[in-house]
């Protein structure tokens, strides 16, 4: 979930979410959040969220990282599956 602040979704079909380069599918959006899945990007690593809307607006939100691997054990032992 990305938090913002009156994120135009007037024309939901413009509206995009990207890791890096790539896309992310929206699940849901409104004004003050965005629901995006991760992508599947082989080798994991640092990525740039990116959203963008109508106006052609793009922020660069922060930093994201994803997991080279599977099954990483977390701080809780539980297996991640990120």
């Amino acid at each position: 979930m990305i938090d913002c602040e009156n994120f135009d979704t007037s024309d939901p079909d413009v509206c995009a979410v990207s890791f890096g380069e790539t896309a992310a599918p929206i699940v849901a959006l409104g004004s003050k959040r965005v629901l995006a899945v991760v992508p599947d990007i082989s080798g994991g690593g640092e990525f740039q969220v990116t959203i963008a809307s109508r106006m052609r607006f793009k922020v660069n939100l922060y930093a994201f990282t994803i997991a080279r691997e599977t099954g990483q054990r977390c701080s809780s032992g539980r297996q991640s599956s990120l």
